[in-house]
């Protein structure tokens, strides 16, 4: 019992680690789009696999503490803001995906991409007090969709080969 919480305890920090990593790296990856707040979501490949691979409480666990920290160290109160509101709905979401076993990893990855940029619009419509920032759900659900795409067949590679390797069985 002890060790299964102690190498939980330490996957927590390295992946942590590593979303935090990811999400540093993406800030040099340059997105010349007309709509603010378009990311990669490089960050999301870790979550997805702490999900798929130790479960929902340390998958949250590691959402949480990356949206604190890199916001905290890349973009400040508003960024954390912002990141917690979209993180919350797109967890939300991808564990009700998973928890049916229909689609894939990719397929969850797509639906939290989607569901974080519509968490976002929906705080920043509060926050300004405008309805009008819902104009920009077409296209960050379309860049969202992509974006989602891509991490999660990335999370997909990454999972398929730590299975094949069992890097994540007890022992």
């Amino acid at each position: 019992m002890f060790l299964d919480q102690a190498r939980k305890v330490a996957y927590l920090g390295i992946l942590t680690a590593l979303a935090l990593a990811l999400a540093w790296v993406e800030r040099f990856i340059p997105l010349a789009l007309p709509v603010p707040g378009v990311k990669l979501g490089l960050a999301n490949i870790v979550t997805l696999l702490s999900l798929y691979l130790l479960g929902t409480k340390v998958g949250f666990w590691v959402m949480l503490s990356r949206v604190l920290i890199a916001g905290a160290l890349f973009s400040g109160i508003s960024g954390i803001i912002y990141g917690l509101s979209g993180g919350f709905f797109a967890y939300a979401v991808m564990i009700a995906l998973k928890s049916t076993k229909k689609p894939t990893i990719i397929g969850v990855s797509v639906a939290g991409a989607v569901a974080h940029n519509i968490g976002q619009i929906m705080i920043a419509a509060v926050i300004v007090e405008n309805i009008e920032m819902f104009r920009f759900l077409p296209i960050l659900t379309i860049t969202g969709a992509a974006a989602g795409m891509l991490t999660g067949f990335a999370a997909a590679l990454v999972y398929k080969r730590l299975i094949s390797v069992r890097f994540f069985q007890s022992g």
